[in-house]
């Protein structure tokens, strides 16, 4: 294998992983462009693998769905607490 078919392979693995957390964490591409500040047809070019997002646009991506994750954190908790 190559170097670079090598890296090649290493920013797929990051890809699916990355979308892999936004399938997890129940948002929808609109709501990941929203929030990341990226168009949701870009979203869906990274699905398709027509797209493969800059180191830059991963962490946007990343950032809104920590954000997300912290959100959904705290609602889980304020549910626990009503719950009793």
């Amino acid at each position: 294998m190559s170097c670079l078919s090598g890296m090649a392979k290493g920013k797929e693995q990051r890809l699916k992983a990355l979308l892999a957390a936004v399938d997890s964490a129940s948002a929808s591409q609109a709501e990941l462009a929203h929030e990341a500040g990226i168009s949701e047809s870009s979203i869906y070019l990274y699905r398709m693998g027509i797209r493969h997002p800059s180191p830059e646009t991963m962490q946007l991506m990343l950032n809104a769905l920590e954000k997300r994750q912290k959100k959904l954190a705290g609602g889980i908790e304020r549910l626990r607490k009503a719950a009793g």
